[in-house]
């Protein structure tokens, strides 16, 4: 393998290696202390071979955080749109970090039978 090549492949292998390691800390974060916020849906929007995803703003002690999260079933996807408020879960250490409250979410589809 040319040296070029070896490089690509380390870089690689980096990246997804340190987007994994993000996740499992974000994951850790939100399991060891967190709470629901309202968020505001700027826009929804999909990825090739990627799924749905949405782009939301929440407030935090004054400050606008923006996060994007994935939409996991069809109700969501057909049914959550820009403008609409969702519950998330956020960090108690790390406002930044924060996911969809799909169990809140499922819960609100259904209480409007979607």
């Amino acid at each position: 393998m040319k040296a070029k090549n070896w490089i690509q492949l380390i870089l690689l292998v980096f990246l997804l290696g340190s987007g994994v390691i993000i996740s499992l800390r974000e994951k850790r974060l939100l399991e060891k202390c967190s709470y629901e916020e309202m968020a505001l849906v700027v826009k929804k929007y999909k990825k090739k071979k990627g799924g749905y995803y949405v782009r939301y703003k929440y407030e935090v002690n004054g400050k606008d955080y923006y996060s994007s999260d994935r939409l996991t079933d069809k109700a969501s996807v057909k049914h959550v749109g820009a403008g609409q408020e969702i519950s998330i879960t956020v960090s108690c250490s790390t406002p930044s970090v924060s996911a969809i409250n799909y169990d809140s979410l499922a819960k609100h589809l259904e209480r409007f039978n979607y």
